[in-house]
């Protein structure tokens, strides 16, 4: 089941997160990130498109039955997308303030957007 990026904009129990390549290689010898992150118990799968080797996005963004090994106690997040041009989702702990994890894609620069999958543990309520 394909997901809009913006279906995931709200509060969320975040649990689980594992970053993987992709074995397929672009022209360019390029793997494409994937991300597995788990929302209110639901697993999505996040694919980079290696546009050309210069450019990314992201690709797509799907349901999937994957079970991150990287789990943790929940942490409540609340899914804001960026302001401005960019097409992503700031996943901000609820407790701390702090991003937690950022999806999407950031066009800040047109002739070379790039996919933003970034976690950043430390801002997690839990670690602190």
């Amino acid at each position: 089941m394909t997901i809009q990026l913006e279906d995931l904009i709200g509060q969320h129990e975040f649990t689980g997160i594992d970053f993987l390549e992709d074995k397929t290689t672009t022209y360019y010898g390029d793997n494409a990130t994937i991300v597995n992150f788990v929302l209110d118990g639901i697993t999505y799968t996040a694919t980079e498109d290696l546009n050309d080797g210069y450019r990314s996005y992201l690709d797509s963004l799907v349901v999937s039955d994957y079970k991150p090994v990287n789990t943790f106690p929940p942490c409540i997040v609340n899914g804001v997308k960026q302001e401005g041009e960019n097409n992503i989702i700031d996943f901000i702990d609820t407790t701390t303030g702090k991003i937690v994890f950022s999806l999407g894609t950031d066009y800040s620069d047109d002739y070379y957007p790039r996919f933003v999958a970034s976690f950043d543990p430390t801002a997690m309520a839990v670690n602190n």
